[in-house]
């Protein structure tokens, strides 16, 4: 495969990892614009959106973290090495920053994923029905018999979504689906970028590795600047951090970029002056 083809796929495979952190809103489909939301006694409507802008940044960096830790052990330039160490300390600094608005049990949800032990696994198996196709009715019958709110998702901890919410709200139904297609979405990207990366070495890898890195990074800026403006004032400084360390990877990567690029035109041209 030419090394044009080799970045143009890598480039795809962005383009499918970058889902945008789009929160389900959390009301009832036919409530009323100006109905009140579900949020929990005690638990203020931003806090409710930073948790969620958390998890599914979480899941993002997560998935960053174990794509460099691949790098590590296939890289063979020196620049490209110290940038893979760079970017596993960063993510993990802002992965223990997300982690105070929400989503530290995905350290465990996630871990055999995340170590390459596990591939992703469908919940709703063709055969089985998919459980939130009977939630409707519950919603309908919620003011006469008041049913618990079911979590489709059985990675999510139920103690933190009933904090959040209060019994019977419609809302937890539409938040823990989206969660829950998140989690397998975020599965199944890192299971296809390891895929596209696995079979290669050398200065394949490493400018395939650094076009995904500048796609990524790309996209994770654009998203930190728009969920900036709807974050609370205490998620919106780690997120302007996060984004200002996001630009230094990107420029970092598209430097690498250029200096592979130019290694391997140099070691073609000696090979082709042997011949």
């Amino acid at each position: 495969m030419s090394l044009r083809h080799t970045v143009i796929r890598a480039s795809l495979i962005v383009s499918a990892m970058a889902t945008t952190a789009y929160v389900v809103a959390q009301v009832a489909p036919n409530a009323p614009p100006n109905a009140p939301q579900n949020v929990a006694p005690g638990v203020r409507q931003g806090e409710n959106l930073d948790a969620n802008f958390a998890h599914c940044l979480i899941l993002e960096n997560q998935n960053e973290i174990a794509l460099a830790k691949m790098a590590q052990q296939k890289a063979e330039s020196s620049g490209v090495k110290e940038f893979v160490d760079k970017l596993i300390r960063d993510h993990q600094q802002f992965l223990q920053q997300l982690e105070k608005f929400g989503g530290m049990e995905l350290k465990t949800t996630r871990a055999a994923i995340l170590e390459g032990r596990q591939n992703p696994v469908n919940p709703n198996p063709p055969n089985q029905p998919n459980q939130i196709q009977n939630q409707p009715n519950q919603i309908q019958n919620q003011n006469q018999a008041q049913p618990q709110p079911q979590n489709p998702n059985p990675n999510l901890n139920q103690a933190t979504v009933q904090q959040r919410f209060p019994a019977g709200a419609p809302g937890v139904i539409h938040t823990d689906k989206f969660l829950q297609i998140k989690h397998e979405m975020a599965d199944e990207c890192l299971t296809s970028a390891r895929r596209e990366l696995e079979g290669k070495s050398g200065h394949e890898f490493e400018m395939c590795f650094l076009g995904m890195q500048i796609g990524m990074h790309m996209q994770m800026a654009d998203q930190l600047k728009v969920l900036e403006r709807h974050a609370s004032p205490q998620l919106q400084s780690i997120l302007h951090e996060g984004r200002e360390t996001t630009e230094r990877h990107l420029s970092k990567a598209k430097e690498l970029m250029r200096d592979v690029e130019r290694v391997r035109t140099a070691s073609n041209t000696k090979s082709t002056e042997k011949q």
